[in-house]
């Protein structure tokens, strides 16, 4: 969540395009390597219409697939083209 508030993310509508997520992830991750015990974190996230050029961060692997899970099943059954907007807690 961190790395989406700094990167001005968060209250911010994005598109959900599942279709697009494998392309936007690769073009986003290229030439930026992996390290161990670390995920490649990208802001917005690639299921993200919005996501093309996003913020990339290492962190552990273990907060970036939480996050990615709790997105996931919070845009569930929602179709592509839907716009939502990540909120953050207090």
């Amino acid at each position: 969540m961190r790395h989406l508030e700094e990167t001005g993310q968060v209250g911010r509508e994005l598109t959900i395009d599942r279709a697009g997520t494998g392309a936007r992830r690769r073009g986003n991750m290229e030439g930026v390597k992996t390290r161990p015990g670390l995920d490649r974190d990208e802001s917005p996230p690639a299921v993200f219409k919005e996501s093309q050029g996003a913020s990339l961060r290492h962190i552990p692997s273990s907060d970036n697939r939480s996050a990615g899970a709790q997105i996931g099943r919070q845009i569930k059954g929602l179709p592509n083209g839907t716009k939502i907007i990540i909120k953050g807690v207090d």
